[in-house]
């Protein structure tokens, strides 16, 4: 009887290192963090993955079969493929495709991009170091916007003048590359993306080139996918208290170097220009945020624009007259887990964001458990006061020690029992009895960590005002 024959074992595949290149042009040992990576040959593009760090054959055998387990979906990096030259039936790849993170790659990391048909792999490396900034997308919202024919992209500077033709792929939607957030130039710092109107969109998402250039300076654009199709957003103007005025469709209180502003029903990407600023920032739906650095006791006027999530524009201008300079004390910081003795080396750290000193005297700061009067005391502009207890040791050799030019405020009892690692709220009591500021309700601390606001201008109450960050007493929060 003749022996059965062995089915025969599939055949592994290679890994091989086909030719691929990238845009903007560069090796796969240096390549941009915001990149096009490119296939000169027929691949299958529905067997195309790029892997964070190495892959070889059985990552490349996952992709071939389309069975991708959960450690190697952990490690996919989300991007957008097409190709740029499709057979006559329109469906079979016969000639380059394109693979886009939709996402900037990791300086100086590893990936690869990983072929089921044909079998390979191969590693890209991305520079440690790219003298071409990356701005980040301000406008639209992912995922949530009415239209793909408008974006805005903004850095730290001021950008130079441009406008460049642009095309977003796959879609196919043509435009131009511009300065500013709309015409007139607002948002100096920002690079917007315009349809033009006859440009047809067949694919409400589109890819944003990799790069531009701007009077002889690259910059890389944020690589998330602009997206159409959500349900639009009507801007309408919204009432505003007796203690506001209307600003561009919003409301806002007015102080003395500031205005905090109260956003409108709906998602908005703000310009407001004029009296020395420049600011360009997107809210959510009643979302606060603060403009600074205004002239105190001056009649101002600005110029305020609001586009919406279809990309159309709302132009306002609002004048009005600032108060005379005073203090803004703000709870800055809460240190309520250190890694020393508790409640010992606990502190609530309050910052004097104002022009002017301000008396610490007549504050009361409350907790969960109770109050604590606050002793008298000046805190400079700019100044910072840390309220510790009695027997607080400056420098235990665990904590961070406090700046030298903090000022240590004791006091008999910081909290009814301490402070709690639980993340409970706070609140600074003024002489007058009104709250003047709060921290929130914040994630349970880990041992030596602090919660600390973003910025000394971020709003109370607002989700990402205040995060998790290594302590700094008497100094500028951690980022």
């Amino acid at each position: 009887m003749p022996t059965p024959k062995k089915p025969a074992a599939e055949e592994p595949p290679s890994v091989s290192a086909d030719p691929v290149t990238v845009e903007p042009a560069a090796s796969l040992t240096a390549a941009p963090a915001v990149l096009w990576i490119r296939v000169e040959k027929p691949v299958d593009p529905a067997r195309i993955a790029l892997v964070r760090g190495r892959a070889g054959a059985a990552q490349v055998s996952q992709v071939r079969r389309g069975e991708i387990s959960r450690v190697l979906q952990d490690r996919l990096v989300p991007v957008t493929i097409w190709s740029e030259d499709p057979g006559e039936d329109g469906a079979t790849p016969i000639g380059s495709v394109v693979i886009a993170p939709n996402e900037a790659l990791r300086p100086g990391d590893e990936y690869t991009l990983v072929s089921g048909e044909p079998p390979q792999a191969t590693a890209i490396l991305i520079a440690p170091d790219d003298p071409a900034p990356i701005l980040a997308r301000a406008w639209p919202p992912a995922g949530a916007s009415a239209t793909a024919r408008y974006a805005v992209w903004c850095g730290d500077a001021p950008l130079p003048a441009i406008d460049e033709a642009a095309t977003l792929a796959p879609a196919g939607t043509r435009g131009r590359i511009l300065r500013g957030v709309h015409d007139g130039d607002p948002g100096a710092r920002c690079l917007r993306f315009e349809a033009e109107a006859a440009s047809e969109i067949a694919d409400p998402k589109g890819q944003p080139p990799p790069s531009v250039s701007a009077g002889g300076e690259l910059f890389r654009l944020d690589p998330i996918p602009i997206e159409g199709g959500a349900p639009g957003h009507p801007v309408e103007p919204i009432d505003c208290d007796l203690s506001e005025i209307a600003f561009g469709p919003g409301c806002a209180q007015v102080t003395d170097d500031r205005l905090t502003v109260r956003a409108p029903e709906a998602p908005v990407l703000w310009t407001i220009a004029g009296a020395g600023i420049d600011r360009v920032l997107p809210t959510r739906a009643g979302e606060l945020f603060v403009i600074d650095g205004l002239t105190p006791a001056s009649n101002t006027t600005l110029q305020v624009a609001v586009v919406d999530d279809g990309g159309e524009l709302h132009s306002y201008v609002s004048a009005f007259a600032t108060l005379a300079s005073m203090p803004h004390l703000v709870l800055n910081e809460v240190f309520a887990n250190p890694l020393g003795p508790e409640p010992q080396q606990e502190w609530v750290e309050i910052l004097n964001d104002g022009t002017i000193s301000a008396e610490l005297g007549g504050h009361v700061l409350i907790d969960v458990g109770g109050e604590t009067v606050l002793p008298p005391g000046a805190i400079p502009p700019g100044g910072v006061a840390l309220i510790v207890n009695q027997l607080f040791i400056a420098d235990d050799g665990v904590d961070p020690a406090p700046d030298p030019g903090a000022i240590l405020f004791r006091v008999h009892k910081l909290g009814h029992s301490g402070l709690s690692n639980d993340g409970e709220p706070l609140s600074l009591r003024g002489p007058s009895g009104v709250v003047i500021s709060r921290s929130p309700v914040g994630p349970k601390t880990k041992a030596g960590m602090s919660l600390a606001r973003v910025t000394p201008a971020a709003p109370d109450g607002e989700k990402g005002s205040f995060t998790l960050a290594a302590p700094t007493p008497g100094r500028a929060n951690a980022p």
